[in-house]
């Protein structure tokens, strides 16, 4: 049996009063969206905007998250900073990965900087850069190593996704992490289902025009709101 490890990385963001703080991330290419957890916005004292928007993940688990922030996240390798909007969500996964991984005996080539050093010990994951971010800080630069996890070069250091024997993984135990999320606007949502249900055009029978017609001459909004109609006596 195997261990696979997703790619991680230590990042630098931006506070609300411009200090920089260390958070974690995990590069998903299998996300539309980027996401970030309550806690780290409110250890960051960053601003939320109001935005409903419904999540879609895999086996079509679904879920809604009400707000979103502005934040600006700079690499610890060198100068790359870019400036993303996230979805807030209570909690993105689990602390990855489950357990500590033996790395002892593991060389790594001379030349390689690791974009999260800690990749081997159990943490919790604060922030979820997706698709977008995850091809754009891709670089060249990858090494296959037997037995070992890809080294793939990217802004952010290098990430080490891939499988391990669980030989150096300390109390294996087998669980799988998925992420494969979709996001769409609740307005877009609405709109789909309003022409979903619309109702196709029909013949109107001779006695249909008619209660139609009364309707429609008979109907009017009161002061308190409600509406009003005459009884089709």
């Amino acid at each position: 049996m195997t261990c696979v490890l997703l790619a991680t990385a230590q990042i630098k963001v931006k506070d609300c009063k411009g200090n920089l703080f260390t958070c974690r991330v995990l590069l998903d290419c299998g996300s539309q969206s980027d996401f970030i957890t309550e806690s780290t916005v409110r250890k960051l004292g960053l601003e939320q905007t109001r935005n409903q928007v419904p999540i879609t993940g895999i086996n079509s688990a679904t879920s809604i998250t009400n707000y979103n922030v502005n934040l600006e996240i700079t690499s610890m390798k060198n100068d790359y900073t870019i400036k993303l909007n996230c979805l807030v969500l209570p909690r993105i996964t689990s602390k990855m990965p489950l357990t500590d991984i033996d790395t002892s005996t593991w060389k790594f080539p001379f030349d390689v900087v690791l974009a999260d050093r800690d990749f081997n010990k159990p943490a919790p994951v604060d922030i979820l850069l997706g698709a977008e971010i995850f091809f754009e800080v891709l670089m060249n630069g990858r090494y296959d190593c037997k037995c070992l996890p890809v080294l793939q070069n990217t802004k952010l250091g290098y990430i080490l996704p891939g499988k391990i024997h669980n030989s150096n993984v300390k109390n294996y135990k087998k669980q799988c992490h998925s992420f494969f999320i979709q996001t769409d606007s609740l307005h877009h949502m609405m709109e789909r289902f309003w022409s979903i249900e619309e109702m196709t055009n029909k013949i109107l029978t001779k006695e249909e025009k008619a209660f139609e017609e009364h309707f429609e001459l008979n109907t009017r909004r009161q002061e308190t709101g409600r509406y009003e109609v005459r009884l089709p006596l």
